[in-house]
């Protein structure tokens, strides 16, 4: 069986070193299944953007109806649902921990994958203000998050660049920051330019924690 098997390796590799076709289609083949990876990794993030984006709706629509009527079962679902908020926050001792863990975060995992980090930026959002770097319609969203966020909690904004990336690491990446069981939102995905560049945009949502 080793012989057979060693037989047909070494005819594929024939083939490889003799076919530039072969080798042009091999390599269409794994192009096609990189764009694909990133696609489905896409999916991951929209989908965890789609359910925190959910959480915050509801919660801010519950706080209107408070303001309105005090009902027990009202407070309950929404201490619930602001529960569920903090289980996906960052949260260390202070904000400067938080932010100083979600930045070796982001330095960690893409280098463990191979990418080559140009730039990496960190910034708290506050109501009213807006972003010079950041898309109008991610800081319009971003505003009206941060006025529905509970108490203690604060919006952050993280955008991270790489020089020359794979497109089979982004698509990891991109993975992982869905995976991640605590809050890495994808707000904007660029890639372009030759030699290739490609720049994220995350939202990220921190607890601070009282202090005293």
């Amino acid at each position: 069986m080793s012989g057979q098997w060693s037989a047909v390796r070494e005819d594929l590799r024939s083939q490889w070193q003799a076919s530039a076709r072969v080798r042009l289609g091999g390599w269409a083949i794994l192009g096609i299944l990189s764009i694909y990876g990133v696609l489905l990794a896409q999916d991951h993030a929209d989908a965890r953007r789609v359910e925190l984006k959910q959480l915050e709706g509801e919660l801010s629509r519950l706080r209107s109806l408070a303001r309105e009527k005090v009902w027990p079962e009202r407070a309950a679902e929404a201490e619930r649902l602001s529960q569920a908020l903090s289980s996906m926050a960052w949260s260390e001792r202070d904000i400067g921990l938080t932010e100083a863990a979600l930045q070796d975060w982001l330095r960690t995992v893409p280098a463990r994958l191979g990418l080559k980090t140009r730039e990496l930026s960190i910034a708290r959002v506050e109501s009213g203000k807006t972003d010079a770097g950041a898309a109008p319609a991610a800081t319009a969203g971003s505003s009206d998050i941060v006025q529905a966020l509970p108490p203690g909690h604060v919006l952050l904004r993280a955008r991270i660049s790489f020089d020359a990336p794979q497109r089979a690491a982004l698509m990891v990446f991109l993975a992982e920051c869905a995976r991640s069981d605590r809050s890495l939102v994808v707000e904007r995905f660029l890639m372009r330019g030759q030699p290739a560049f490609a720049e994220i945009d995350l939202r990220v949502l921190a607890r601070v924690q009282e202090t005293g």
